[in-house]
């Protein structure tokens, strides 16, 4: 995505540290496999969730191209967006013929009960950034302190790091490769940028727009998510069955906000499961 990982961030489109962005990038990139595909027809992309947070397409070749839209964390608030803002399809095709939502609630930040959609308290929101004063913190460790933040995110984000337990098979040695890949990804990144677009983030509510969702659905979980807890994800499969689609499936792993790394064999088993469903 825009100002993750090698990408870039600014040259061309300035600014660009909005979500909404972000998902009017994932617009254009699935038209062009769209586009590639029907120039191909023995064509086929399959892009899944790598260790980055962010948004994927999975889809087949044959010239007709259907995607499964992957998204972990900020990437699954994308492809919410992308939903509200652009609908289901890319032209009326049915071309997207399903999602994958991983670890991320459909709104970080608190809320109380004054016409704003009802509570959303502690047992919902982020653990860490969910108001304007742990908003501006995580701005300024981001910006000021980025060597220790960058630690501080591996620590909140795998589970046997938020969570210890007695039968995790992860040793010392384990443990400080999975540091050491983590904080280099992540100092890839632009501080500064993500910085803004934490404060994008943080405040966008998806919960309504979550009942428009027509397609099949997969929420997965993290029990041992240092980023949100159990109920806050559980609301995505909610809003989406109170909009009147049940194709909706919510799995739950015993890891963190990364399970797709901690647990990878399941990850992808259930995904490519999933993804074959829709496809067929």
């Amino acid at each position: 995505m825009r100002g993750h990982g090698r990408s870039g961030h600014g040259a061309v489109a300035r600014g660009g540290f909005h979500v909404a962005r972000l998902a009017a990038d994932l617009r254009e990139v699935l038209r062009f496999l769209k586009r590639s595909a029907a120039a191909s027809p023995t064509a086929a992309y399959v892009s899944g969730p790598g260790p980055e947070s962010g948004a994927a397409a999975a889809g087949g070749g044959g010239g007709e191209v259907k995607f499964v839209l992957v998204g972990c964390s900020i990437g699954a608030a994308v492809l919410w967006t992308h939903i509200e803002l652009f609908g289901e399809d890319l032209d009326g095709d049915g071309c997207c013929a399903g999602y994958v939502f991983v670890d991320q609630a459909p709104l970080q930040d608190r809320a109380g009960p004054l016409g704003l959609g009802g509570a959303w308290d502690a047992r919902h929101a982020h653990r860490g950034c969910f108001d304007e004063a742990s908003l501006f913190a995580a701005q300024e460790a981001w910006v000021r302190r980025p060597a220790e933040t960058h630690r501080a995110l591996v620590a909140e984000c795998l589970g046997y790091r938020v969570q210890p337990r007695e039968g995790d098979a992860v040793g010392e040695e384990q443990a400080r490769r999975d540091e050491e890949f983590f904080v280099a990804i992540s100092a890839r990144c632009d501080g500064v940028w993500l910085a803004r677009l934490l404060a994008d983030h943080t405040r966008y509510d998806h919960r309504e727009a979550l009942e428009g969702i027509t397609r099949p659905t997969l929420v997965m979980a993290g029990r041992r998510s240092g980023c949100f807890p159990l109920e806050g994800v559980a609301e995505t499969a909610e809003r989406i069955r109170k909009g009147g689609n049940q194709q909706v499936e919510m799995l739950v792993f015993e890891s963190g906000h990364w399970l797709f790394y901690e647990e990878p064999e399941r990850f992808n088993r259930e995904l490519l499961r999933f993804v074959d469903m829709c496809t067929r």
